[in-house]
């Protein structure tokens, strides 16, 4: 009998003071500084709770009164949207191959090549950018390595042909000398 007393009244007192005293109710992102704004509905009032993920971080009352399956789900999506700024993206294809490139928090041009040689930026890149731009780059690398070595061959063709017409030139000089005599 007394167990049954003590687990009525633990059930009594749970339902009125839950371990949690705030639920998640709604979500929005602040126009002014890009924040989410996390809303809070308080147990048993009908009072409301607006609170950002900086300042949920930076309270341990607050991080013990907030539901632990709601914490999870603000943790994941803060970790989402940090790893999306993070992110970066080809903004504009601009002539030279170069390329504007920007996340949320620069914008810079870059050119293909430097894009290319710097593994550092792979790793915040999607991968049909990176790809875009070292096939575009090399493409274009590939043009200008094959236009010297055509450049090249002209002028190896030109110094072959004028050395040739030198020679023949020296052999009718020196047969017309030989026939003059």
């Amino acid at each position: 009998m007394r167990k049954s007393i003590r687990s009525l009244a633990r059930w009594v007192i749970s339902v009125f003071n839950p371990p949690y005293q705030l639920t998640l109710s709604d979500r929005f992102v602040d126009e002014r500084n890009g924040q989410i704004v996390y809303i809070f509905k308080q147990y048993g009032l009908h009072e409301y709770v607006r609170v950002t993920y900086a300042d949920i971080v930076g309270n341990d009352d607050l991080l013990k009164a907030i539901n632990p399956v709601n914490l999870m789900d603000i943790h994941l999506e803060e970790h989402e949207r940090k790893a999306q700024s993070r992110e970066i993206k080809v903004q504009e294809i601009l002539r030279g191959g170069k390329y504007k490139l920007s996340n949320g928090n620069f914008s810079q041009e870059y050119s293909g090549e430097y894009i290319v040689n710097n593994v550092d930026m792979f790793e915040h890149m999607s991968p049909s950018d990176l790809c875009r731009i070292a096939l575009t780059t090399g493409f274009s690398r590939g043009r200008s390595v094959s236009k010297e070595i055509n450049e090249i061959l002209a002028a190896l063709k030109e110094e072959e042909r004028a050395e040739a017409l030198q020679q023949a030139l020296r052999t009718n000089v020196l047969e017309l000398r030989r026939g003059g005599k």
